[in-house]
């Protein structure tokens, strides 16, 4: 019986555990005792399952004959990990109880906090913080950030989470205020809320904009020094001259370093958007686009990612900034097009695009994207639609 395995390597308590079966379970891990903790292909164990399938009662039989509550999958996702993104709070009881780990982590996830965080599912959130969930447990997000659970509340603009773990003493870090004022900035209303309230419970707005007015200022002293090429008291000396090189070896350093940091913030929001996760892309793209304002790729890209989340408006402002920064790019005349699209503005998204067609006649995508336009425009008109 154990032996015997279907696609996927599903056994036969796998799929009885799927699929709610108490007897079949039962009778397998208790008369013939089957190892309750073997693996499908992913890693995934009948209680993982069973957690999923949402039958408590399947979860006590398999704890009961000694599953172990900590195995994680291949993704590092225990069955806690489970119980939490669907906000289970009486499987998240069991488990606890039979000895798993509270603050198991995932690579791409975190641990159970953080998802039920980024699921808003409050009563698992509280259920775990009872249990002394670390409310300021961090994972790298995309191999590069640090999140904490209150982060991923601002993630999602969620007011509730946020009191939620205030209340249980999370931390506010900078990056909180940075990222939850931008959102806020953008028209976001739950963002609005959610800056508001940690404001008010004593968070202080980054102070990197400070250090970064003055470290301005120093430049334009510094820069203002070379061009010259003297110094207060005439022509430059030696140690005019080393200190000037020391100066420029800096410069050339930073823009090493800057460019390093925008390539991971880059490929942060790649794979964000591989995931289907449209506003950390946004965020990925927005501190890139701190770091270069002047790359009308970020802006298309950015333009892309909030025209995922169903946010024309925002949309069109970065395809705008996109096209006044390389107005001879085809690419910055389809995003316009697409986001005036997506606010029935069919009018100007036809002139639009037939301007980027006219760019370059030979793409395809241009070329479809002003058939549509055209055809929307003449149906919004009382007009029909061809065959």
């Amino acid at each position: 019986v154990e032996a015997a395995r279907a696609d996927g390597g599903m056994s036969a308590l796998l799929i009885a555990a799927a699929n709610e079966q108490l007897e079949v379970c039962s009778y397998l891990a208790g008369e013939l005792r089957v190892d309750v903790d073997a693996a499908d292909d992913k890693g995934r164990t009948p209680l993982f399952y069973a957690v999923m399938s949402e039958k408590i009662a399947v979860v006590k039989c398999l704890l009961d004959h000694g599953a172990d509550p900590d195995k994680a999958d291949e993704a590092g996702l225990t069955p806690l990990h489970a119980a939490a993104g669907i906000g289970d709070c009486e499987m998240i009881k069991l488990l606890l109880a039979k000895g798993a780990y509270v603050d198991p982590i995932a690579e791409e996830i975190g641990t159970p906090l953080h998802l039920a965080t980024k699921e808003q599912q409050v009563g698992a959130m509280k259920t775990l913080l009872e249990h002394n969930a670390d409310c300021n447990k961090t994972y790298m997000s995309y191999g590069l950030y640090p999140m904490t659970p209150l982060f991923q509340a601002v993630n999602v603009s969620s007011l509730q989470c946020v009191k939620l773990l205030l209340e249980a003493g999370a931390v506010i870090n900078p990056d909180c205020i940075e990222t939850v004022s931008l959102d806020s900035a953008m028209g976001n209303d739950s963002s609005t809320e959610c800056l508001n309230f940690l404001l008010k419970a004593g968070a202080k707005r980054n102070a990197s904009s400070d250090a970064a007015v003055r470290a301005s200022a120093r430049g334009r002293v510094a820069g203002t020094a070379r061009r010259s090429g003297r110094g207060r008291g005439g022509d430059q000396g030696p140690r005019q001259q080393q200190e000037q090189h020391v100066a420029r070896g800096e410069e050339v350093e930073d823009e090493h370093a800057t460019k390093r940091e925008i390539a991971k913030l880059k490929s942060s929001a790649i794979k964000a958007i591989e995931s289907k996760d449209y506003f950390s892309a946004t965020m990925w793209y927005t501190k890139a686009i701190e770091h270069d304002p002047n790359d009308a790729t970020l802006f298309s890209n950015r333009s892309l990612c909030l025209l995922r989340m169903g946010d024309g408006q925002r949309a069109l402002l970065d395809a705008l900034d996109c096209r006044g920064m390389r107005p001879d790019w085809p690419k910055a005349y389809y995003r316009q097009g697409a986001a005036l699209m997506s606010l029935k503005d069919y009018t100007n998204a036809c002139a639009v695009l037939l301007d980027g067609f006219k760019l370059d006649p030979e793409n395809a995508e241009m070329e479809s994207a002003l058939r549509e336009a055209m055809e929307s425009l003449k149906i919004s008109k009382g007009g029909t639609k061809a065959t």
